[in-house]
């Protein structure tokens, strides 16, 4: 069985309690049928899809391992926050991608047993907390 890191799984979730404020990024497998529609609440917090930063509209790199500055929160204004993710490859389940939810939950990292790795840098909140969704 495939070992999963379940924020590469679905998603990277930034809540900020003092300023009410989330940043939510999607580790996408494929650019083609992946790509958020907007408008449907998703993920943990049900934040609207069209507020979602996706690895596919990446500054660098690929699906697969890149980098994406300036995340936009979820007011749709960009922060300072920077991601960068490394892993073996991407990969995909059968959840399909008939919504905005089902294309959250479909595409992952998948680091083929040598290690998964993201990093979160530049974030602006003094206080937060990190989501990591259970696969």
């Amino acid at each position: 069985m495939k070992r999963f890191i379940s924020v590469c799984l679905l998603s990277l979730l930034l809540a900020v309690s003092a300023q009410a404020a989330s940043i939510a990024v999607n580790f996408a497998e494929n650019a083609a049928n992946q790509v958020f529609a907007g408008g449907q609440e998703i993920g943990p917090t049900n934040l609207d899809s069209a507020l979602w930063n996706s690895t596919i509209d990446m500054d660098s790199g690929t699906l697969a391992a890149g980098t994406k500055a300036n995340l936009q929160e979820d007011s749709g204004d960009p922060t300072t926050a920077d991601v960068s993710w490394s892993s073996a490859n991407v990969w995909h389940n059968g959840d399909g991608t008939g919504s905005d939810q089902a294309k959250l939950a479909v595409g992952y990292l998948d680091d083929g047993g040598s290690g998964n790795g993201f990093t979160v840098t530049e974030i602006p909140y003094t206080i937060y907390n990190a989501y990591e969704p259970v696969a």
